[in-house]
């Protein structure tokens, strides 16, 4: 539920810093920063589904980022976790930056996926 943990589990975030109980600055590393022209996300959690599960979305300069991570309790004491990710580039270099950005989703979709297993794990 911490914004600032949801952005340390992205391999594009340089430093997730808490702003509050829902919110979070997520500082990006060097090469999508620059890409998008965009230094940081501020970032926003919302829980639903009575805790199961969060979603957020994390705007900036140029660059928006959305999803949601929703946990199921399965037989054998199993978590079943569903992921969505949303990169969506904004100005002017967007028509040019969402087709490299939808190649990489499915490489940051298994990063996340990663970070979520091993958090459950511990």
């Amino acid at each position: 539920r911490d914004p600032a943990l949801l952005g340390a589990s992205l391999f594009f975030v340089e430093r997730a810093e808490s702003r509050g109980a829902n919110l979070s600055r997520w500082e990006l590393k060097g090469p999508l920063a620059a890409l998008t022209r965009t230094d940081y996300l501020d970032c926003e959690v919302t829980v639903a589904a009575e805790g199961a599960r969060l979603d957020w979305r994390a705007t900036g300069a140029h660059l928006t980022i959305g999803g949601s991570v929703e946990l199921a309790a399965e037989p054998g004491a199993h978590t079943t976790a569903r992921l969505t990710l949303d990169i969506e580039p904004t100005g002017l270099l967007a028509p040019v930056l969402s087709p490299i950005i939808t190649m990489q989703i499915e490489n940051q979709l298994q990063a996340l996926a990663a970070s979520v297993r091993k958090r459950l794990q511990t």
